[in-house]
């Protein structure tokens, strides 16, 4: 594939669940943060963007930046959809497609990103998403003419509703998304098993 996708890191929420700034609690000695920027600036023609809104300052400061493109998302307390909005809107013209990757799936990794480019590079007219524990969710890479529906979306729900007919990938680690301190301590003992 040689057009340009737009990698969009969702880090815009509060991590009420987690008790404080999850994004930034260490995980194998790195913030949980690095773990999903790192998988994003692995994919060749790729630009990555971090959504962020709660805490940005903070959070954009404890992260390498490199590579990166800070989008500020200043409606984030409504929820996901605002960061979906958020990162359509950051979309360059010369962009076939945009690829959701919360800040908070450590284990995803790049070659679980690379293995749902390629499913998504098989029929790029219809959105490609990691299928974990029988759903279809995120990572998800929507095409281009689904900007419209994305840009639709409101409240605290994401476009899982938009992955009817989308092609699936299995990427069981993507279940792993770290909204607790147990979850943390889940990713913690996965990566110490390896």
């Amino acid at each position: 594939m040689t057009a340009e996708l737009r990698i969009a890191v969702l880090a815009a929420g509060a991590g009420r669940r987690f008790g404080g700034v999850k994004l930034l609690a260490p995980l194998a000695g790195r913030p949980l943060l690095a773990w999903a920027l790192d998988a994003a600036r692995a994919q060749r023609n790729a630009r990555v963007a971090l959504v962020v809104g709660c805490r940005a300052k903070e959070v954009t400061a404890a992260v390498d930046l490199a590579g990166v493109e800070v989008v500020p998302n200043p409606h984030w307390r409504e929820g996901i959809a605002s960061s979906i909005r958020c990162a359509v809107a950051s979309l360059s013209p010369g962009e076939v497609g945009l690829l959701f990757l919360g800040g908070d799936q450590p284990l995803v990794g790049a070659a679980g990103l690379a293995a749902l480019i390629a499913r998504w590079a098989a029929r790029p007219d219809r959105p490609a998403a990691a299928r974990y524990c029988g759903v279809l969710g995120l990572p998800a890479l929507f095409p281009r003419a689904q900007l419209p529906a994305l840009q639709g979306l409101a409240g605290d729900r994401g476009a899982r509703r938009l992955l009817a007919g989308a092609t699936p990938c299995d990427l069981p680690l993507a279940a792993l998304d770290v909204d607790t301190p147990e979850d943390l301590e889940r990713a913690e003992r996965f990566l110490r098993s390896l």
